[in-house]
């Protein structure tokens, strides 16, 4: 009885004196060696499962044909898509972008943030004068009939400001006349392009008497005669494009 007695006074807690619990010492005595202590592995898992992993995204951005030729700083929004345990946040942000010179329509621009990039697409609204056609620029100019018989001087739009640009007299519909520089800059800023001028002669539609005069004279001294086949097959060649539209 006083061994039974003896053995009732021991309880789970009292191994607290030999620096285990219960459990612990059971685990020793049984060949387990002493019990590895696994509160803080448990509480590792649980941040790492909750850490937030995130995502971003970002719409078009807008830019002016300027814009696109010369570059620009430009403020893009952007939306960062947190997902973690227990759902996702999404928020909005802005970044100021450098656009490179050159850059066209369509063209995706990668951004780096803090080490993690989005992409932007780029969006080059249309010019009321130029066309773009790689790094060239073209245009079309019109010439009344004196300018392309006689020639003379023109002012011809760039994207740096008008420049002046001599023709020569018989400037014929049609004929190209190159800038040279005055293009677009690759957007590896490798090299620059021409500007193109694709000139119109513009026949009049109404005449005063004293220029219907002036053409009668003209024409009577013109030696008219049927094109041969010559001049109709250069012709051909030089207009090769429409016929292919």
């Amino acid at each position: 009885n006083a061994h039974h007695k003896a053995h009732a006074r021991w309880r789970g807690d009292d191994f607290a004196a030999f620096g285990m619990g219960f459990e612990d010492f059971m685990h020793q005595t049984t060949g387990g060696g002493p019990r590895q202590d696994t509160s803080n592995e448990d509480d590792n898992f649980e941040s790492e499962t909750s850490k937030a992993t995130e995502t971003k995204s970002a719409g078009d951005v807008k830019l002016t044909f300027v814009e696109a030729a010369k570059g620009c700083q430009k403020e893009v929004e952007y939306t960062i898509t947190r997902f973690k345990k227990g759902g996702k946040q999404t928020l909005a942000s802005r970044k100021q972008v450098q656009i490179p010179a050159g850059i066209k329509s369509g063209e995706i621009l990668r951004v780096d943030d803090e080490g993690d990039p989005f992409f932007v697409h780029v969006d080059v609204e249309e010019h009321e004068v130029f066309l773009r056609q790689g790094t060239e620029i073209h245009m079309v100019f019109p010439l009344s009939w004196s300018q392309a018989v006689l020639g003379g001087t023109l002012e011809i739009p760039t994207l740096d400001g008008a420049v002046s640009l001599a023709i020569p007299p018989g400037t014929q519909h049609g004929d190209v006349h190159r800038i040279k520089g005055k293009g677009l800059r690759d957007v590896n800023g490798i090299a620059e392009g021409d500007q193109v001028i694709h000139f119109v002669v513009e026949v009049p539609m109404e005449l005063t008497e004293q220029q219907r005069r002036a053409v009668a004279l003209f024409a009577e001294d013109e030696m008219l005669s049927a094109p041969g086949p010559s001049v109709l097959s250069a012709l051909k060649e030089k207009w090769r494009s429409l016929f292919l539209m």
